[in-house]
């Protein structure tokens, strides 16, 4: 499985890189709300898990965040670190709790991706 950690990542790092250079500037409304100050929060959140499941095989051998609880856990904790402890000591920092929901949806897509991908394998290999 680390073939899909490896494209949930890569695709969570091009979509960040063309939300910040093409999408934002040209929305309006609702939508510039959303990739503005959430789409990468939800992106972002994919490529995290992802890049911390590499990162635990590559140390360890094993991928500590496929299960839904665990991975709500870190991306629960990481949000409330950012946005509730940065902001007391990172001037410019602004907490924002639809941050974390953000986060947690991110979280929530990488688990139904991983899990999809992973079934359709086993009924592949079988």
């Amino acid at each position: 499985m680390i073939l899909i950690n490896v494209l949930l990542l890569l695709i969570g790092v091009l979509l960040y890189t063309v939300n910040r250079i093409v999408l934002r500037g040209d929305a309006y409304g609702s939508l510039y709300w959303l990739m503005n100050g959430y789409f990468n929060d939800f992106v972002g959140s994919i490529s995290f898990v992802s890049y911390c499941n590499l990162v635990s095989m590559l140390f360890r051998h094993k991928m500590y965040f496929i299960r839904l609880r665990s991975i709500i856990l870190l991306l629960f904790i990481c949000g409330i670190f950012w946005e509730v402890v940065t902001p007391l000591y990172r001037r410019g920092s602004v907490s924002d709790p639809w941050d974390i929901v953000a986060y947690l949806s991110g979280g929530l897509f990488y688990y139904i991706i991983y899990e999809s991908t992973n079934r359709w394998m086993m009924k592949k290999g079988s």
